[in-house]
């Protein structure tokens, strides 16, 4: 692509640099928009800081791209291409760290993180009415699912029937029976937990799940119920 790039006369050239600084006003116009009238589940901070690193990529590569442009016009082709380019390395590498805390939303890496230390050889795992699909891997372990839709499930657990719980009500019994346990769930359903006298240790929260424990755990901030 470079060398295509370099190949073009300066006329064509100079065209692409103005369709890249409109390109990239508007991605930033967008951006700050979005700060203001996205509305999601997703935690605020997370997403403003996503928000922001589009924000500034945009704006860097809108800047570097009229300094190229201004270089191009007076004959340095050369120093027009590798400005822009370098730009364009800056600024991806700054708006891929600045959204690492919204990405890892979507990812079972944190729940992971709380879980791991307190695992032993005989610990069961459950993931109840939701689904982390990368927990298996950064655990080293099976997971077994609870109330969840079986649709992108039947594949592995025709393999595994014994890997899924049809409701929480079989799940509870399952729980109690257990010396060793751990499960996510989203954090509301701690109230009907509490109603019903599971016994459970808190062991951490991420995004709308909460992590709690079966075992009573070594970590004295933990809580029981």
């Amino acid at each position: 692509l470079g060398a295509a790039a370099a190949a073009l006369p300066p006329a064509a050239m100079l065209r692409r640099f103005h369709l890249i600084i409109v390109t990239a006003a508007i991605g930033a116009i967008v951006a700050v928009a979005s700060m203001f009238l996205l509305h999601t589940k997703a935690p605020e901070q997370a997403l403003q800081h996503a928000l922001i690193g589009l924000t500034l990529t945009m704006l860097l590569i809108a800047g570097a791209t009229l300094f190229g442009a201004r270089a191009l016009h007076h004959g340095r082709r050369r120093t027009a291409m590798h400005v822009l380019a370098l730009a364009a390395i800056v600024g991806w590498q700054g708006m891929l760290i600045s959204s690492q805390s919204y990405v890892d939303m979507a990812s079972a890496a944190p729940v992971a993180r709380i879980i791991k230390p307190r695992l032993r050889p005989g610990t069961e795992v459950f993931t109840v009415r939701t689904y982390l699909g990368g927990l298996p891997f950064y655990l080293g372990r099976l997971v077994t699912v609870v109330d969840q839709h079986r649709d992108d499930l039947d594949p592995g657990l025709a393999s595994r029937p014994t890997g899924y719980i049809a409701d929480v009500a079989t799940f509870e019994q399952r729980w109690r029976m257990s010396n060793d346990a751990i499960a996510v769930a989203p954090a509301n359903l701690l109230v009907q937990f509490r109603v019903q006298g599971l016994p459970f240790y808190e062991l951490g929260r991420h995004d709308q799940n909460v992590i709690i424990g079966r075992r009573m755990p070594d970590h004295p901030a933990s809580t029981a119920h």
